[in-house]
């Protein structure tokens, strides 16, 4: 295999059938773009990428690789089997070159398996024969391809020659060695020489940047993911684990095996520097202490790995992306929904999370001024519990003797919440319906089945749907494109979502509805897409 493209990455490489559609799809699309910019910057959203580019230029170059007539012409020049006609073909422009230079190069093949056509090959054809072999091939199939495109194929080979032109060659060496043998005359080779040589120009510049990030020709082609799990004691992050399963067996990107850092930031921060020693070239992470993980996030950046963050911002320090939804708008729903319920007037306990994080930072603010703004008839205990059940369950206890009259709820994580608040309410005998006499109105946040459930009992009034599903999603999205070199800009989203600007990168804020008896049972909502509770 090599680096530039194969075919498990570019499906017109999978057949000459494939390739076909490519070309004749391609040539009318770069006559298009031939007016348009290339994009400089992540801002510039009308421009063309150099990725989209590359996906026009690419199939064309391709065809002396895959077309009928040229593997023909190899075959008919004694090349017998595919990798001596393409050891050939493409190393030609370099002269008689022997398998070390080659094996450099092209970045990403076994030493051993270049050596079995190189230097052989030159004892069958001259490079300078080979160059005219693999020209006449290549026009030989885009002349059939494009045989109705005769205007616009003209129009194509120049503007790709235009940016051959202005190309800079330096650090470049296929490219500047295609380059090098001069631009054709022809239309059809022309269009040829110019893909080629704009395709090499990519190519050289992925190896440079394999270089500059420490990785040999194995593991560019393995580029693996590393992933911190958070917790196993909340069904919420248990439902995330088995999302992200699913998206590593399904082949979203290849990963390292998970570990849990089970809410104890030194251990994540070992199994951080696990991840990486076994050579993870981006970390899925979620921090539960957001302030705590700055010189491990420093690190990764000098060793230019790129993090995901998932459901936590890091105080300090650069991530390539944050996957979370907005919690703060978790705080105002919540609150919105208890201060209506209530009628403005009563008293609720907040079962706070560590506010240590940003998640638990950006709740209670927001619940605390919406309650101070539009609610001040609701008299608000916040109780510090750390993300701990047991701690929640405590100090409801004490809260409850010394205010029997309490009338509200908000718990800002279900997943470690729920349970052993709804033990002691049914102990207390306190768990009362919605609308009887003594109702105690309850909010919570996560959107597990639990939750739900809960919901339809009447033993909770509502839930905010954090999507573990879109969590998991979008952690594997942005690892697969950190890893592709992809850059994103601020503004809406495909997916729903808003991508913000952070200190230190972006944030993806994700959409989570509120969930009452109304729509408890929309089938979007994650929850009720489980097959059994915590697994896809």
């Amino acid at each position: 295999m090599f680096c530039s493209c194969w075919p498990h990455f570019c499906p017109w490489k999978r057949s000459s059938h494939h390739i076909g559609t490519a070309v004749t799809e391609a040539v009318p699309l770069i006559t298009d773009f031939g007016t348009m910019p290339v994009m400089t910057t992540t801002a510039d959203a009308t421009a063309v990428t150099p990725r989209e580019l590359w996906t026009l230029f690419e199939p064309i170059h391709a065809v002396t690789y895959f077309s009928p007539e040229a593997v023909t012409a190899f075959e008919d020049a004694g090349l017998r089997g595919f990798w001596r006609g393409y050891f050939a073909g493409r190393s030609a422009p370099l002269g008689a070159a022997g398998p070390e230079p080659v094996t450099a190069v092209f970045c990403s093949f076994a030493p051993s398996m270049v050596a079995q056509a190189l230097p052989a090959v030159w004892g069958v054809v001259t490079p300078e024969q080979t160059l005219e072999i693999r020209r006449a091939g290549a026009r030989a199939a885009l002349a059939r391809l494009l045989a109705d495109q005769g205007d616009e194929v003209e129009e194509a080979a120049e503007l790709l020659a235009v940016a051959v032109d202005a190309a800079d060659m330096t650090g470049r060496p296929l490219a500047a060695a295609n380059a090098a043998l001069g631009a054709p005359k022809d239309a059809l080779d022309l269009l040829w020489h110019a893909a080629t040589v704009l395709r090499e120009h990519r190519g050289d510049g992925h190896v440079a940047a394999q270089v500059a990030a420490d990785l040999d020709g194995c593991e560019i082609l393995a580029l693996r993911v590393g992933i911190d799990l958070p917790r196993s004691d909340s069904d919420f992050w248990n439902s995330y684990q088995g999302y992200i399963e699913k998206g590593v067996e399904d082949g979203t990107v290849e990963a390292l095996p998970l570990t849990n850092s089970q809410n104890d930031v030194g251990r994540l921060v070992a199994n951080v520097q696990t991840l990486t020693d076994q050579g993870a070239r981006a970390v899925v992470m979620a921090p539960q202490d957001t302030g705590a993980i700055t010189e491990s996030l420093r690190t990764l950046a000098e060793r230019k790995i790129p993090v995901v963050s998932v459901d936590t911002r890091p105080d300090q320090g650069e991530v390539y992306m944050v996957v979370r939804a907005d919690n703060r708008a978790y705080g105002e729903k919540a609150c919105r929904f208890l201060g209506e319920r209530l009628g403005g007037r009563g008293k609720v306990a907040e079962f706070q999370g560590d506010l240590s994080s940003i998640n638990g930072r950006d709740r209670s603010e927001a619940f605390s001024s919406c309650m101070k703004r539009d609610f001040p008839g609701i008299r608000v205990f916040e109780l510090a519990t750390d993300w701990k059940g047991d701690v929640a369950s405590a100090k409801l206890q004490a809260t409850l003797a010394a205010h029997p009259d309490l009338n509200g709820l908000y718990l800002q994580a279900g997943g470690v919440f729920l349970q052993p608040t709804l033990a002691l309410l049914e102990q207390k005998k306190l768990l009362k319906p919605a609308g009887a006499p003594g109702h105690l109105t309850i909010v919570s946040n996560d959107g597990i089945p639990e939750e739900l459930d809960a919901i339809r009992a009447g033993k909770i009034d509502a839930t905010v749907s954090q999507p573990a599903d879109l969590y998991a999603e979008y952690a594997l999205f942005y690892a697969r494109a950190a890893l592709d070199g992809k850059t994103f800009s601020t503004g809406p989203t495909d997916h729903g979502s808003t991508v913000v600007r952070i200190p230190g990168g972006l944030e993806d804020q994700l959409p989570a509805p509120l969930v009452t008896r109304e729509n408890v049972d929309d089938p979007a909502l994650w929850a009720n897409r489980l097959e059994k509770p915590g697994r896809p």
